[in-house]
């Protein structure tokens, strides 16, 4: 009987004080930033402020906007930073521009006249009524650039107004790479027992802070060498193998890529657990979780669980506690080279594993957090999503940002109660604690590359 679980595990990132000379973590250094693009649109009486998809590269490599969801990741985390950076509503912050600039015709942050059009329609605030709109007076983007070595990120952040000229008065800024930032990315990695035993010495494990190191380290490894190298890796020592169909036939996966599925193709994976250890796999399509939708980092996502050697089949979406819905997996229109895709397609299966071996860790108390720290673990998590209804003011929806990390703490999962896996698909709450806590696998799969804007 195939048996799947998944679990939210709901550990808030804390923001340390990084030594000197210590690159920041990235989500610590947006909210620094947040704070000086207030005060430039202050400066500038810019009433409302939006941010735009980023534009992400490695090296000296041209700048993409869909290498993952890192592009709109890093925009959705600036908007939740600018939100909680707020003092007062004398400024208000866009939500959904990415979506609503989606919906203009020659709109795009790239060339002068495209960036004047991108202020031709109204958008929603973060807060108030759902119906009111206002046109917007500043847009903030950037160029996220990982170094050749995938050690640190480095980000340059940019702004325009209504005549459509581009500025950089924001000093750019570099962190350490973390294994979120190489997942998001589209990186592959996998940390084992026998090239990391550190990682996995039962309760004595590393945490998931320092396991950002072994990942990048290995990330960078299967960059340099031959895809079909990792391919192999991956499908070889991987504690969960991954194996993904097109309606009846396995597509085999060559140099990290598959064809991409027609329109009427059902598309499903099945997953293995190879190991002897519990593991909870997050599986997202185009950077969306196959549990709830969720757009969250992975470690705070609801993740399937499989037993040791256990198998268990996706095959779309889980709704809710009791449905889910098929995949329909399709690539959108090509665009002009020139034109910058908003939507959060990423052209992407990702799968990422985390788990539970040996002796789990003793429970550590609970950490009480300043709201610097609060406000550092939900710019983490990026979204604006606390309610059905946004809120109506400000005060209100920074208030529910920073609940919603005291909320998170717990490790509830659910149990698939349907062996078939066929609709209606229940599931039930069970608990899932990942030791080391951080990922140890990523695996992505690519099925469609998109042209990178000029």
């Amino acid at each position: 009987m195939r048996t799947m679980m998944a679990t939210l595990v709901g550990l808030a990132l804390v923001a340390v004080p990084a030594a000197a000379g210590e690159p920041k973590k990235l989500d610590a250094a947006l909210k620094e930033q947040a704070e000086r693009i207030l005060a430039f649109a202050r400066d500038k009486h810019c009433k409302n402020v939006g941010v735009l998809k980023f534009l992400v590269r490695t090296g000296d490599g041209a700048p993409s906007d869909n290498v993952g969801p890192l592009n709109l990741a890093l925009a959705d985390r600036l908007t939740v930073a600018l939100v909680l950076a707020c003092p007062d509503e004398e400024i208000g912050i866009l939500r959904d521009a990415n979506a609503i600039a989606a919906t203009i015709k020659k709109a795009n942050h790239l060339d002068e006249d495209g960036r004047i059009q991108l202020f031709s329609r109204s958008y929603p605030l973060a807060w108030g009524e759902m119906e009111q709109t206002v046109r917007p007076d500043l847009f903030v983007t950037g160029i996220a650039t990982l170094s050749p070595d995938l050690k640190e990120t480095t980000v340059q952040l940019q702004c325009f107004r209504k005549d459509g000229k581009l500025t950089e008065n924001f000093r750019n800024f570099t962190v350490a790479t973390s294994a979120r930032t190489l997942i998001e990315t589209g990186r592959p990695f996998l940390l084992t027992k026998k090239s990391h035993p550190d990682l996995f010495d039962g309760a004595k494990g590393i945490d998931e802070e320092q396991a950002d190191k072994p990942s990048t380290d290995v990330s960078h490894k299967f960059a340099t060498g031959p895809a079909a190298n990792v391919v192999a890796v991956l499908e070889k020592e991987a504690p969960v193998k991954v194996t993904l169909y097109y309606d009846n036939d396995e597509i085999p996966v060559k140099n990290g890529s598959v064809p991409e599925p027609t329109k009427d193709q059902k598309v499903w994976f099945k997953l293995e657990n190879t190991s002897k250890d519990v593991c909870g796999v997050v599986l997202k399509v185009n950077g969306v979780n196959t549990i709830f939708k969720e757009k969250l980092p992975d470690k705070d996502c609801h993740k399937w669980i499989l037993k040791p050697e256990a198998v268990t089949v996706v095959r779309g979406f889980q709704t809710n506690l009791a449905e889910r819905r098929d995949f329909d997996v399709q690539s959108p229109a090509e665009s002009r080279a020139t034109e910058v895709k908003y939507g959060d397609f990423s052209g992407l299966f990702q799968v990422t594993v985390f788990v539970a071996h040996g002796e789990a860790k003793p429970e550590a108390p609970a950490l009480v957090l300043n709201d610097d720290q609060k406000a550092v673990a939900a710019i983490a998590k990026g979204s604006l999503d606390v309610a059905s209804i946004p809120p109506g003011n400000l005060r209100t929806l920074q208030s529910k940002l920073r609940k919603r990390v005291d909320d998170a703490a717990g490790g509830k999962g659910m149990v698939d109660a349907d062996p078939n896996n066929t609709k209606p698909h229940p599931v039930e709450k069970i608990d899932f604690k990942p030791n080391p806590a951080g990922p140890v696998m990523s695996y992505p799969i690519r099925y469609y590359s998109p042209k990178s804007p000029k």
